[in-house]
């Protein structure tokens, strides 16, 4: 997923993103998450997509 899309959906849900990227060291994403009450948690159903964790040892490349 492109990062425009996933900062829109972030602001619109009251969470925020931040991306710190250098040559070299790499890239890290930090995703900031709103969090709602407990009493508020029990009529919604929860579903994760997706998720990717890394161990920060690991290095990513892409390239041709």
């Amino acid at each position: 997923m492109e990062l425009a899309p996933v900062y829109r959906i972030m602001k619109q849900n009251g969470s925020s993103i931040e991306v710190d990227s250098a040559l070299g060291n790499g890239t890290t994403v930090r995703i900031y998450l709103l969090r709602i009450a407990p009493d508020a948690e029990a009529g919604m159903a929860q579903t994760i997509h997706k998720v990717l964790d890394m161990p920060a040892s690991d290095n990513v490349q892409t390239g041709g």
